[in-house]
């Protein structure tokens, strides 16, 4: 789930021409949290 998601969300983010890198870094970190505590409960 979490390198499909991640997958997902690199294709998104560089498909829109990855705005900002340190930005994205920061939401994708934020994404893979909330994936990791939704498939640990």
């Amino acid at each position: 789930v979490r390198l499909a998601v991640d997958g997902w969300w690199a294709a998104r983010m560089f498909g829109l021409g990855a705005p900002d890198p340190a930005l994205h870094a920061r939401t994708r970190a934020h994404l893979l949290e909330l994936i990791d505590r939704a498939t640990h409960h």
